[in-house]
């Protein structure tokens, strides 16, 4: 079910406003048992959406980047590393030992918001039982102007067509003694002038999984702009991963919870664009129409595509991809214990 909002003149039919769902009526975890879950599908995996979903704090810029990696069986590692400037913000978090390996990354920037979330273990022959987590979010908010002054010619409201690219993918799997239970869900939100939406995903070892919203795809929206003004850009993001191992003497545990969003949200430009005088008539526009939308605090252009050629990963890609090449090696070696036993 795809919960975008579309509004505007041109799209009358649905003719609905919103903001984004960030203020949950609570933030408190269920205790996950027997690979599963304590309370069936609605709602799923109460810690992984609650993370995703509680409210986030006051932003004292364009944007900022936050995570965490959790785990209760040896001594705390080292913390995250974040960074920020007036054209994006990072996050980096990893701890390694006794078979644990956790990560959390996330990135945000003009247009572009970048996360991954890992918690896994490999064999786990600690007899303690307890928890492995990591989560991660993104935020970015801008307020856009157009550049009005460049505009000749009638229009006193216009209506934006755009595009914004979701992606993401995550993996969920236990073997051996002692391996409780997996999770992973994704999720993000935006808000572009008077139009916005959500999504969220969500999937554990068991095989319960839940989804509404654009995945995988892009999201097709529309706002409209009255001549002079400046409007919001908003992009959110969280992923996040959990895992649960019992007490087991001699036990094996391996726990891979993976939430991959590579390029979560890409804001993709404008698609199309339409204006209209006072009394509501159609302003015809040349075919090469153009309007600068200038961030205000990036001074990127949103017009235009932020998606970098594919040929050439994003800085934050390559620590995506490493972490990803770890995930990847324990589970070819889970496969291969499957396949021996």
């Amino acid at each position: 079910m795809q919960r975008e909002k579309k509004t505007t003149l041109a799209l009358a039919e649905n003719g609905q406003t919103g903001s984004p769902v960030r203020n949950p009526a609570s933030c408190q975890r269920p205790f996950v048992r027997n690979g599963g879950v304590t309370r069936a599908v609605a709602p799923l995996l109460g810690f992984i959406l609650v993370t995703l979903i509680c409210p986030t704090p006051a932003l004292a810029s364009a944007f900022s980047a936050s995570g965490k990696v959790g785990q209760e069986f040896y001594a705390a590692g080292p913390p995250g590393h974040t960074s920020s400037g007036p054209t994006g913000a990072t996050f980096t978090q990893e701890y390694r030992s006794g078979g644990i390996f956790l990560s959390s990354s996330a990135e945000a920037s003009s247009g572009v918001l970048a996360l991954l979330a890992v918690a896994s273990m490999a064999n786990m022959t600690n007899w303690d039982s307890g928890h492995i987590s990591s989560s991660a979010t993104a935020h970015s908010i801008e307020s856009v102007r157009p550049a009005w002054q460049l505009l000749i010619g009638s229009g006193e409201s216009f209506i934006f067509n755009y595009a914004i690219g979701v992606s993401g993918g995550m993996t969920t799997t236990i073997e051996g003694y002692g391996a409780v239970g997996s999770e992973a869900s994704l999720a993000y939100n935006y808000q572009v002038g008077d139009s916005s939406g959500s999504g969220q995903w969500s999937q554990n070892a068991a095989g319960q999984s839940s989804k509404y919203g654009t995945w995988n795809n892009t999201i097709h929206n529309a706002f409209t702009v009255h001549r002079g003004l400046t409007y919001n850009l908003d992009l959110h993001a969280t992923a996040a991963a959990f895992g649960t191992k019992n007490y087991s003497p001699g036990g094996n545990a391996t726990i891979i919870a993976l939430a991959d969003f590579g390029h979560t949200l890409t804001w993709l430009g404008i698609t199309g664009v339409q204006a209209f005088d006072s009394q509501g008539n159609e302003v015809p526009l040349p075919p090469d129409f153009y309007l600068p939308l200038m961030g205000q605090d990036s001074g990127f252009d949103y017009w235009n595509s932020a998606a970098a050629p594919e040929s050439v990963p994003e800085p934050a890609t390559w620590l995506l991809l490493g972490s990803g090449l770890v995930v990847a090696g324990l589970i070819k070696k889970s496969a291969a214990r499957r396949k021996d036993s």
